[in-house]
């Protein structure tokens, strides 16, 4: 710094965006390998989720794209895998397009619900905080959300998670998001479930149709987009050997199967 130049009266011409880190610090997430034995520094799987989650929104900054995506939501936006290291979709999507950045925030506890995330939107990784801090204005935010709250025991019921999920959308658009894509719920996971889980889910997604209709050129929902095929061998390509998470053939499909959404509402 030059003595006399007032630094400070550049500051207005520059832009400062906060990225939270992608995961926490506790026995969940520390045993799937994101931290090293010391404790204080990433593994090479956690450095690389970190690449995978910040890099697009940095990028969207440095190289200057037109259109922005942020993914937002459950152990499906981070990619998780019942094994092997996440595969998250909306790096798929990134790389397949190039000219559109794709920032994600999912969630590593593998049953994060969607009560859980409406309650944590003010939250270090809350949905508002993230729109609020990256500097940048979202044309799309796609959430998946939900799933866990079905499958819970704990008597959640329909409207409860539907009104959850609802608020995540409705924060995004008061945020600044110029349009959010609802991503139904799978019944794929509630094949040897109980039938009232299989009731308690259709009921959510008709909710969220509902309100997607009502929201008009606001929000858009679209089924689970990875196909629930009969042929046992074909299903299980999708999906992980627990049955709940997919596989990384399946967040291949996901993605595309889910992007032609995504590009018809930004073009």
């Amino acid at each position: 710094r030059q003595k006399g130049h007032d630094w400070m009266s550049a500051l207005p011409s520059l832009s400062v965006s906060h990225l939270a880190f992608p995961f926490e610090y506790n026995n969940k997430t520390n045993n799937q390998g994101f931290w090293s034995e010391d404790g204080f520094h990433p593994s090479r799987k956690g450095y690389r989720v970190l690449g995978q989650s910040l890099a697009p929104l940095a990028a969207s900054r440095l190289l200057g794209y037109q259109k922005r995506i942020f993914c937002y939501g459950d152990a499906y936006t981070s990619g998780t895998t019942h094994a092997d290291t996440p595969h998250p979709y909306p790096v798929i999507l990134h790389n397949m397009w190039k000219d559109v950045a794709v920032g994600h925030m999912g969630s590593f506890h593998k049953k994060k619900t969607a009560i859980e995330m409406a309650d944590e939107l003010e939250e270090l990784h809350g949905l508002a905080t993230m729109l609020k801090k990256t500097g940048t204005t979202m044309d799309v935010v796609v959430i998946t959300a939900g799933t866990w709250d079905v499958l819970s025991n704990d008597g959640t019921n329909a409207e409860d998670i539907f009104k959850s999920i609802r608020l995540l959308h409705n924060t995004a658009l008061e945020n600044g998001a110029k349009h959010t894509i609802i991503v139904g719920l799978p019944e794929a996971v509630l094949k040897d479930d109980k039938k009232w889980m299989h009731q308690r889910l259709q009921a959510v997604n008709q909710r969220l149709r509902t309100y997607a209709n009502n929201k008009g050129s606001k929000v858009t929902m679209i089924d689970w987009p990875v196909v629930d095929a009969d042929d046992v061998d074909a299903e299980s390509s999708f999906w992980s050997s627990n049955g709940r998470h997919l596989s990384r053939e399946g967040y291949e499909e996901f993605a595309a199967q889910i992007g032609p959404t995504i590009r018809s509402v930004i073009s």
